[in-house]
């Protein structure tokens, strides 16, 4: 029954069921990374649309506190109007990964981060 839907298709039922599988794993690896690691989302222009209590806590924050607030607020203003900061987010936005260390301001001190995105 299933096959009259891929006729001319190139890929095959057997190829399909593997690309779930694979999708399923890696629903499974990101679920593991946002119940156990620091961790936020944005949009791509630095709205936070979401964070797990783990970064909430770190930086004193209720999410309530954050939602659709933009990324700028986690750092020093002159950071946040500089070109490195432009240049930081246009890399983000390109699936670039940030590997450096950036101070971040929490609600109540600063703390140091690194930046993956994942895009979809």
């Amino acid at each position: 029954m299933l096959s009259r839907f891929f006729t001319g298709n190139s890929a095959s039922i057997d190829e399909l069921l593997k690309s779930k599988e694979e999708l399923l794993k890696y629903k499974q690896i990101l679920i593991s990374q946002k119940k156990h690691l620091f961790y936020i989302t944005f949009d791509t222009k630095g709205n936070i649309l979401d964070a797990n209590s783990h970064f909430l806590n770190i930086m004193g924050y209720q999410k309530e506190d954050v939602i659709a607030l933009n990324h700028a607020i986690f750092c020093e203003k002159n950071y946040a109007q500089s070109e490195e900061y432009q240049v930081f987010w246009r890399d983000l936005k390109n699936g670039n990964f940030q590997k450096n260390i950036f101070k971040r301001i929490t609600k109540r001190a600063s703390c140091k981060t690194n930046s993956q995105p994942i895009c979809g």
